[in-house]
C-alpha cells in the first residue's frame, strides 16, 4: 500500500510590469497557482501458481487547483478511482504470456467565473484499457517482443478551459470544453539480437489507431494584446492514425570501442481530413562513438565520446494551417567525457558535455519558440557529483 502527497507552488511574471512604482516593487506574479494531489495505491500479488502470476489493485487520487491573478486555466477539483488485474504465464524459457484489463472512473468539477457569475460545470469521463502481450526467445540470440491494447485518456483541464497567454511557450492557448475521450488501439513489435558483448540491434514497429485524438491546432490569426502579437493555438481532436518505426544498433569494435547508432521514422494521418497531423517529429538519425579507457588507480569510468544528429525537414504537414513553414533540416555535431576519481570519503564523477559543437544556426519543428527564434547555440555543460561513503568505523 502507498500514498502520497504532492504540493506545487508556481509563480509565473509578466515581463510588462505595472507602470506605477510602488505597485512594480511590489514584483506580485502575474499568475500564481497551488496544486495540490493526493494519490494512494493497493497491490496484491500471489506467488507463481502452475506457471501464472498474478496482480492486481486499485488505485486513487484528489487533485485539487487554485489560481490567483490574470485567468489561464480555471480552479478545479479532480477525482480518480480505477481498478486493474494482470496474469502473467511463464512458460518455457521460449514463450511467456501477459494480459490485462484496467477500469477507469475520472470525475472533475470546474469553479470559474462567467458573464459575471460563478458556474461550476462538471465531467465524468470512464472507460477500460486492456493489453495482450508475449515475448518469443527464439534463441540465444534472437527474441521477439510483442504487445497489443487499448488505452484511453480524459481531457486535461488545460485542454478544456485553458484561454489565455500562456507565457512558457509564447503562445496563446484557447481550450474547448466539448472535447470528448481520446481512446486508441495499439500494436507495438520489437525484434532485438544480442550476440555476447559485440553487437546489439534493436528494431521496433509500432501502430496507434486513435479516435478523438486531442492536439493543439494552430489558429487562422495570431492574437494582439497590449504584450503583443503572440500565436494562438486551439485544443481539438481528429480521428488519426500514427505509425513508424525506432531503430537501434550497438556495436563493439574491441573492449574499448564502441559505435552506436538510431533512427526515427514516424507518420502521423488524420483520417478526418485525409491530410497529415500537425506539430509531429520529423524523420531523424544520429550515430555516435565512445572510447572506454581501462581503469587507473583511483580513476574509473574513463570516457570520452562524439556524436552527431541529423533531423530532416518535416515535409508531411497539411498545407496552410501553421504560421510558419517547417524549418529547414539540420545537422549537429556533440561531445562528452566523463571520469569517476576515488577518494578516501566516497568518489567524484565528472562529466563534460558539449552540444552543438559547431554552433550551427537551427530551429526546430516542435518547438513553438522557433516562430520567433534560433535554438541553443554551442553550449557547454559541467556536471559535478559526489558520492559519499560512510564506513561502519
Amino acid at each position: 500500500m502507498q500514498y502520497a502527497r504532492q504540493y506545487n507552488r508556481r509563480f509565473e511574471y509578466d515581463k510588462h510590469g505595472p507602470r506605477n512604482d510602488s505597485l512594480a516593487a511590489l514584483n506580485r506574479p502575474d499568475l500564481s497557482y497551488e496544486l495540490t494531489t493526493h494519490s494512494a495505491e493497493l497491490i496484491a500479488e500471489h506467488n507463481m501458481i502452475h506457471r501464472m502470476t498474478c496482480s492486481f489493485g486499485v488505485s486513487g487520487s484528489y487533485q485539487f487547483n487554485t489560481y490567483t491573478g490574470r485567468f489561464f486555466i480555471p480552479n478545479y477539483r479532480a477525482e480518480n478511482v480505477g481498478a486493474w488485474w494482470i496474469e502473467r504465464w511463464n512458460g518455457d524459457s521460449i514463450l511467456t504470456l501477459e494480459a490485462g484489463i484496467r477500469y477507469d472512473i475520472r470525475q472533475m468539477q470546474v469553479f470559474m467565473w462567467e458573464n459575471n457569475l460563478i458556474i461550476r460545470p462538471q465531467h465524468q469521463f470512464r472507460n477500460f484499457s486492456a493489453t495482450l502481450g508475449a515475448i518469443v526467445r527464439y534463441s540465444e540470440k534472437l527474441q521477439f517482443n510483442i504487445n497489443g491494447g487499448r488505452a484511453w485518456r480524459a481531457p486535461a483541464p488545460n485542454e478544456l478551459y485553458s484561454n489565455g497567454l500562456h507565457h512558457g511557450a509564447a503562445a496563446f492557448e484557447l481550450g474547448d470544453r466539448n472535447l470528448e475521450t481520446e481512446t486508441a488501439w495499439n500494436a507495438i513489435a520489437t525484434a532485438t539480437w544480442h550476440e555476447h558483448d559485440k553487437l546489439d540491434v534493436s528494431i521496433t514497429g509500432y501502430w496507434h489507431y486513435f479516435d478523438n485524438f486531442i492536439y493543439a491546432t494552430p489558429q487562422d490569426q495570431p492574437i494582439v494584446s497590449i504584450r503583443g502579437a503572440f500565436p494562438a493555438f486551439r485544443f481539438t481532436q481528429n480521428n488519426a492514425t500514427l505509425y513508424g518505426t525506432d531503430v537501434q544498433v550497438g556495436y563493439h569494435l574491441n573492449q574499448h570501442v564502441q559505435v552506436i547508432s538510431k533512427a526515427a521514422l514516424l507518420r502521423a494521418k488524420n483520417r478526418d481530413t485525409k491530410d497529415w497531423l500537425i506539430m509531429m517529429p520529423a524523420d531523424r538519425g544520429s550515430a555516435g562513438v565512445n572510447y572506454q579507457f581501462s581503469d587507473k588507480g583511483n580513476w574509473s569510468d574513463l570516457m570520452i565520446g562524439c556524436n552527431a544528429q541529423y533531423v530532416n525537414k518535416q515535409f508531411r504537414v497539411p498545407y496552410g494551417v501553421d504560421f510558419a513553414p517547417p524549418p529547414n533540416a539540420y545537422f549537429l555535431v556533440g561531445f562528452e567525457a566523463s571520469a569517476n576519481k576515488k577518494l578516501k570519503t566516497g568518489s567524484v564523477l565528472t562529466t563534460i558535455t558539449i552540444t552543438n559543437a559547431l554552433n550551427q544556426s537551427y530551429r526546430d519543428y516542435q518547438n513553438r519558440f522557433r516562430y520567433y527564434a534560433d535554438e541553443i547555440g554551442f553550449n557547454v555543460r559541467l556536471h559535478v557529483k559526489y558520492s559519499f561513503e560512510i564506513s561502519k568505523n
